[in-house]
């Protein structure tokens, strides 16, 4: 067994859900929509938040039940 942490051994589609929250250090970068360039693949920000984030603390304001509200929230 490898001696690196899941998140260095892992990809993001390898992941257990409870893996992929231990993650979250609650940046809100999730939460901001982003364009990519079809072209590049470049991503961009864009200073659009999802109605769900609470931009005070970056969190989601229902985690629970996002996905009702934000269906392709990821």
């Amino acid at each position: 067994m490898s001696k690196l942490p899941f998140w260095k051994r892992k990809t993001l589609s390898e992941m257990a859900p409870g893996e992929w929250e231990s993650l979250c250090d609650r940046c809100g970068k999730c939460c901001v929509l982003k364009i990519e360039d079809a072209d590049t693949g470049e991503v961009h920000y864009t200073d659009v938040a999802c109605r769900l984030l609470d931009c005070g603390n970056a969190t989601c304001t229902d985690y629970q039940n996002r996905k009702t509200f934000v269906p392709d929230c990821i």
